[in-house]
């Protein structure tokens, strides 16, 4: 750098020391933190995925076939809990702005709301636990089990895959 840029405050050596402090914590932050992360879930998964290839490849590929069920399964959890949080949270903030006497006639709203809302998204998300997990590990225990009866692969190994 140029001469003139040091004689700047916030160039001023003290200032330089305390960015590169706090950079240097965010850098390790981001890279240090989050990359010791994926690469232990990245081996995690590799481990995982060859074990179970070992095991029974055939049942592995239907087992990493139904995979997209359950992302999609943790997509609309993530989705319900979301959208129930905010609704509630945009009706109590309207009601919380009004005197105490309105305020509780205010939450009786969203109290019902919030009940039927609830039993209404929990059966629902019951049913779609119901059919996109269990019926998948259902499913997958349902085809190592015929390929035990043909011989193509061995118990224990039916259990090595599907508990990936």
């Amino acid at each position: 750098m140029e001469v003139g840029w040091f004689d700047k405050p916030e160039n001023s050596s003290g200032a330089i020391g305390a960015r590169l402090s706090a950079n240097a914590a965010s850098v390790r932050g981001l890279v240090g933190d989050a990359l010791a992360q994926i690469v232990q879930d990245l081996s995690s998964a590799i481990r995982g995925l060859f074990i179970a290839f070992t095991a029974c490849w055939q049942l592995t590929f239907i087992i990493l076939a139904m995979i997209p069920l359950a992302s999609i399964n943790g997509y609309v959890q993530m989705r319900f809990m979301k959208g129930f949080s905010a609704d509630a949270k945009l009706m109590y903030e309207e009601a919380s702005q009004k005197v105490m006497q309105l305020y509780r006639s205010k939450c009786e709203g969203p109290k019902k709301t919030g009940i039927k809302q609830g039993l209404i998204s929990g059966t629902g998300f019951g049913i779609l636990i119901l059919i996109l997990l269990y019926c998948m590990y259902a499913g997958s225990f349902y085809v190592g089990a015929r390929f035990v009866q043909a011989g193509i692969t061995h118990f224990t190994s039916v259990f090595r895959v599907s508990l990936l």
